[in-house]
């Protein structure tokens, strides 16, 4: 080896963290350039004539009006890309939901850092490169052009503020990542177990959340007849699709897509939810579990969201999007559920695969494997408290006798 190998190598050793953030960064950014012009279904068949109706409009003008079914504030995200000449809309979309991949990565790298025992860089900047590089948050973005990497970095920013206890501020983002998209309440689970149980916060934190949520919709609201608006729009799209799954592998799809079985099933399943979040709430309370910048807080958080998802009717591909950010959070802490969330990842990625390059697969096959990873998560969490509870029962005997 010569000297100018061995000094190269030992700057590169040496500085290895920067340059693999450096390296990876430019990786992805790359690997997103390369897909720029994919054009998804929902790109050119609602996206694009979303974005060409409202420039035709005058932009910011016509925010006196609901263009598409996005809430106000995307609205006006997408209001202001208008102003943008000589780019492709395509790009301008994607540049917007690819700036929040980045984020997004650097959000969860922080995540690990925080709740790590020993304040090592090595694991974040690894978690950084996952996300970048994760299937669909790569495909979200980069090929499909959706937004949902916007919602769920306020989603997790809201969880590091909380474990910050910058109570106020956290619950500020939770209000943007409303904002963006209804699909960040599937969050709201956790936060209220999390109330219950920590008492770290009051229940009147939650207008802080709905005041930010009307606020950033005020440009479009004022100019509309109605000031319930930014609500109403939310409410329309209950039963907008009226099929219990949309191509997602959810529990319901055992029961057919069929009108009547939408009708019946759709009217019970809420009740069911709540009954299965309020068993776990009870056991979490009955066993004394600490959620508080512990383990427990991500894997809670990830089982909520993932009852949600998968009982809750209408659920598209990307709706599982906030949940595989959480199980990678969770899988840097505890590789025992590997068995339960790596089927759930494979999932994902098959659905995704599906909707962008149109290709088949057996749904209820794989609705059976995404319900055998919840039931098998779940497992292993209950297993793990009681081994935790057996082993200090265990202490404990020995310091009294």
């Amino acid at each position: 080896m010569s000297r100018l190998e061995r000094n190269i190598l030992n700057f590169i050793i040496k500085n290895r963290i920067v340059v693999f953030c450096v390296i990876i960064t430019l990786l992805a950014a790359i690997a997103r350039f390369q897909v720029r012009g994919f054009c998804s279904a929902d790109m050119e068949f609602y996206l694009l004539p979303w974005f060409n109706e409202i420039k035709a409009g005058g932009g910011l003008s016509m925010l006196k009006q609901q263009v598409g079914t996005y809430n106000i504030t995307y609205q006006i995200c997408i209001a202001l890309m208008t102003y943008v000449e000589g780019i492709n809309p395509i790009f301008l979309f994607k540049g917007f939901s690819m700036l929040f991949d980045f984020l997004l990565a650097a959000l969860v790298g922080l995540m690990v850092y925080e709740l790590g025992e020993k304040k090592d860089i090595t694991l974040p900047v690894m978690a950084y490169g996952v996300v970048l590089f994760f299937p669909t948050v790569l495909m979200n973005s980069s090929f499909w052009g959706q937004c949902d990497a916007i919602y769920t970095f306020f989603v997790i920013l809201t969880l590091y503020l909380l474990l910050k206890d910058r109570r106020k501020t956290a619950f500020a983002m939770l209000g943007i990542a409303v904002a963006f998209k209804l699909q960040a309440m599937f969050i709201l689970p956790f936060l209220l177990i999390y109330y219950v149980i920590e008492k770290r916060y009051s229940i009147l934190h939650y207008l802080i959340s709905v005041a930010t949520f009307y606020i950033l919709a005020l440009p479009g609201t004022l100019s509309r007849h109605s000031l319930l608006e930014p609500f109403q729009i939310y409410m329309g799209q209950k039963g907008a699709w009226a099929g219990l799954y949309i191509n997602f592998p959810s529990f319901l799809v055992f029961f057919g897509n069929k009108w009547e079985a939408y009708e019946a099933v759709s009217s019970v399943i809420f009740y069911v939810i709540i009954a299965v979040l309020g068993i776990g709430l009870l056991y979490l309370m009955h066993k004394k579990i600490s959620l508080y910048r512990t383990n427990c807080f991500l894997l809670v958080a990830a089982w909520s969201v993932w009852t949600c998802v998968l009982f809750l009717p209408e659920m598209h591909e990307r709706y599982g999007y906030m949940l595989d950010i959480l199980l990678i959070l969770v899988l840097f802490f505890e590789h025992r559920y590997a068995v339960a969330i790596l089927p759930a990842f494979l999932t994902g990625i098959v659905t995704y695969s599906c909707y962008l390059f149109h290709r088949d697969y057996d749904l209820v096959a794989l609705s059976a494997l995404y319900t055998a990873a919840y039931f098998a998560y779940t497992y292993i969490f209950v297993r793990q408290i009681l081994q935790t509870h057996t082993e200090i029962d265990k202490i404990d005997n020995v310091q009294t006798g």
